[in-house]
């Protein structure tokens, strides 16, 4: 099965990320979605936003 990855977007390319999926044959896919955005961000909202999309992988690889 190999092992679990999740994509991590901005929010703004969420759009892009579900056309994406629709043309890819996973219309449901899901994956973790951060604030936009990322080249000007500080290291301090870096690291909120990695640990958000940490938050979102986990949820999305356990889920039922």
């Amino acid at each position: 099965m190999g092992k679990p990855a999740v994509l991590i977007s901005t929010e703004r390319f969420t759009d892009a990320c579900k056309s994406m999926a629709r043309v890819g044959g996973i219309p449901d896919l899901r994956w973790a979605i951060v604030q936009h955005p990322l080249g000007s961000a500080t290291d301090a909202e870096l690291r909120e936003r990695a640990a958000s999309a940490v938050e979102q992988f986990v949820e999305i690889v356990t889920a039922g």
